[in-house]
Formats: C-alpha cells, sequence, structure tokens
C-alpha cells in the first residue's frame, strides 16, 4: 500500500484494480467512486421481449375466446402472467422471476410445436392442425430467445442481467414495445392469428379453359335477358341475406356455427333442419350464412350455396354462372339432416369440428357477395372477399 501527500492530506491506496479500497485519511470515510450508468441492459431486453410476448396474447385472446371460450381465457391468463412478470424483471432481482419466465416459455414452444404438428390434443379443434402463421412463429421465437436469457443468467449469474431499478436502459424496451404494440394489434396478421384455420384446406376450382377470371359475374357471355335476370337473382339473394344482420339475429332464429372463422370467407351459420342435399336449389333460400366474425354483433357480409348433382356436372340454377362454382371433392354429414360442402377451412379434419362424417360425395358450392358494404372487388360470386383478412 502506498501513501501520497496532496495539500495537507494523505490518501492510502491499495492495490491496482481495487477502486473501493481507499481512504482519505483526515477526512470521513465515504463510499467509492460511482460508475458511469450504462445505455443498454439485458434486464430491460429481457423484460421487453416477455412483455411483447404477452401483449401478443392478449390482442389475440379476444378472437380465440369468440371460437373456443376455454382457448381464449387461457391466452388471456398467459398474457397477464407475462405482462406483470416482465415489469417484475425490471425492478426484482429475486430468481423466482427467471423460472417463472423459463416454465411459460417451454409451456408456448411446446404447445405451439404439438398443434401445429400433431394437431390438437382436445376441444373443438380436436385432430386440426392450424396453419403456422407469422403469429405463431414471432410467438416461438420470442419464447426461444427469453427462455436462453433467463436460462444463461441462472446459469452465469443473474448479475450478468445488470442492476434492476427504473432508468433508462430497462426502460428504453419497454417503450418501444408499448409505442409498437397499437400499430401491431390493428395488423391483418393478428386478426388471422385470432382465429384457427385448417392447414388441408383444399378444393379444386372447375372452371372453362377459356374463362379468364373464374369466380367473376361472367356478364358479358350473357344476353340483355339474362343480365336482366341474374340481377333480379342477386337481389332475392341479397334480401334473404338481411333477414338476419347479425350473427345473433341467425342463431335465435335456430342458424348453428360451422367450424370457426375462415379467412376470406367469414363465419359460416347453416341450418341444422334443412338437409341442403336433399333441396332443391332456391335463390331465396341459402344453404350459408356468412359473418364479419364470430361474435354476437357480427354483420351478416354474404350468402352461400351449396348443390349436389347426380351426373357431377355443375349446377345451372344461376343464370350465366355455371362456371362460377367451385367443385368439392367431399360432403360432411352431420346429424341426420344438416350436410355442409366438405370445406377443410370451415369443418375441420373429417369433419371434426363439427362432429360429423365425411363421404366422397362429389358437391358444388360458390359465395355470394351480395351485402351492401361488404361488395368484393373480385367479384360478386368471388371464392374469397378481400375484406374479411
Amino acid at each position: 500500500m502506498a501513501m501520497l501527500l496532496v495539500g495537507n492530506t494523505f490518501h492510502h491506496f491499495c492495490k491496482t484494480g481495487h477502486r473501493d479500497c481507499w481512504q482519505t485519511v483526515g477526512m470521513p470515510a465515504g463510499p467509492p467512486p460511482s460508475a458511469p450508468s450504462t445505455s443498454f441492459s439485458l434486464r430491460g431486453l429481457l423484460a421487453a421481449l416477455v412483455v411483447m410476448t404477452g401483449a401478443l396474447h392478449l390482442v389475440i385472446a379476444p378472437g380465440r375466446g369468440a371460437d373456443w371460450f376455454a382457448e381464449g381465457l387461457a391466452l388471456a391468463m398467459t398474457g397477464v402472467a407475462l405482462f406483470a412478470v416482465g415489469l417484475a424483471l425490471v425492478v426484482s432481482t429475486h430468481k423466482t422471476f427467471l423460472y417463472i419466465v423459463i416454465g411459460i416459455m417451454i409451456l408456448l414452444a411446446v404447445w405451439i410445436v404439438i398443434t401445429r404438428v400433431g394437431g390438437y390434443p382436445f376441444g373443438p379443434w380436436s385432430s386440426v392442425t392450424p396453419q403456422m402463421g407469422p403469429y405463431e412463429i414471432l410467438v416461438l421465437t420470442l419464447s426461444i430467445i427469453s427462455l436462453t436469457l433467463a436460462g444463461a443468467s441462472l446459469i452465469v449469474g443473474i448479475d450478468h442481467l445488470g442492476a434492476s431499478g427504473l432508468r433508462f436502459d430497462t426502460l428504453a424496451p419497454l417503450a418501444v414495445v408499448l409505442v409498437a404494440l397499437p400499430g401491431i394489434s390493428l395488423s391483418k396478421w393478428v386478426d388471422n392469428g385470432a382465429h384457427i384455420l385448417g392447414s388441408n384446406h383444399t378444393h379444386s376450382h372447375t372452371v372453362s379453359s377459356n374463362t379468364p377470371m373464374p369466380g367473376m359475374d361472367h356478364s358479358t357471355m350473357m344476353t340483355t335477358d339474362e343480365r336482366i335476370q341474374f340481377g333480379e337473382q342477386l337481389v332475392d339473394a341479397r334480401t334473404a341475406a338481411l333477414q338476419y344482420p347479425t350473427l345473433a339475429d341467425a342463431r335465435a332464429a335456430g342458424w348453428i356455427l360451422v367450424g370457426g372463422y375462415v379467412s376470406g370467407a367469414g363465419q359460416m351459420l347453416m341450418n341444422p333442419t334443412v338437409n341442403s342435399q336433399e333441396q332443391s336449389f332456391d335463390i331465396a333460400s341459402p344453404q350459408g350464412l356468412l359473418y364479419a366474425s364470430s361474435i354476437d354483433s357480427a354483420p351478416i357480409v354474404g350468402v352461400q350455396y351449396n348443390a349436389w348433382t347426380s351426373d357431377g356436372s355443375a349446377p345451372r340454377e344461376l343464370i350465366g354462372q355455371d362456371m362460377s362454382w367451385h367443385l368439392h371433392t367431399g360432403t360432411c354429414e352431420i346429424g341426420d339432416s344438416l350436410t355442409a360442402v366438405y370445406d377443410e377451412g370451415v369443418t375441420g379434419t373429417a369433419c371434426s369440428q363439427v362432429k360429423g362424417t365425411l363421404t366422397n360425395t362429389t358437391s358444388w358450392m360458390i359465395r355470394a357477395w351480395v351485402v351492401p358494404g361488404w361488395e368484393n372487388s373480385q367479384g360478386t360470386l368471388a371464392h374469397d372477399n378481400p375484406l374479411l383478412p
């Protein structure tokens, strides 16, 4: 140890590197000089990742809850838990919060892998294998990064995350998340993530080789009288749709949900008292009602018609629109009377979403976007409506 005289005061110095081992003789002992504050900490980054993961669960929970209440509730509870743990990481150095992060992130990653590879093991989506969309990819990525940071901190020492406390380096990453959250909540991919879609949604479009735009209204190929008749049919279809302006109105009249929300098609309801396979085509009696979402206040957006022909040819009841029908190789028979065109995104694997039986009957389907405000830019009879993300 060395001594240095500065003015009338002696300073004692310990070994090099021990900045806290010093004392000024003749002056009160005090704390060592404080280290300069840092502008970045792993603690703030980890907290932001956890909060972001929780926020993503919260924004999709209402949509999932409308289709399956238990899943929506589980997502909301997970989101709240992650949000709370993320904020706790900022002000606490207790290891318990890291263990909670690890546990939740492992469960999230495992659940996404199981359901997106082998399908839902239980619930209304049992045996349905949803698509691995942007929401699932982002949540899985955030989970893996958070899990890695939390696990590494427990191994090498929690102090490597940086000091706790409300400072710029811990709050700045959270501020970025909170600023970005409103925009993310309104994005289309969050809307898609809020609903379950079947991964094997397949159907074939049987159209003439010289029909350039299947699904469009082929009015240029019709005579004047045919165009007038077709226009009258669309008016009748609109009148039929507006009898049930909201999903709640249709359910009150006895119509039931068939599957969940489908991007481009909305939420379909069918009348369980009518066997559409035996029903003659009537433009005023659609087999399906299409709504903007799965909640009771959802507005009607269009109607759907199903048809079965004995020789497998396209139906001819819609004037001048023979080429607009879509062929489906399969029929989902639900109970004794309800029959739906087999559509993977609507009825699920082997009709499991609606507890039906899949048969190999060839069937036809067409949608009519006849409700004011929901006109389809791709055509009144187009298969999908871009207004339904």
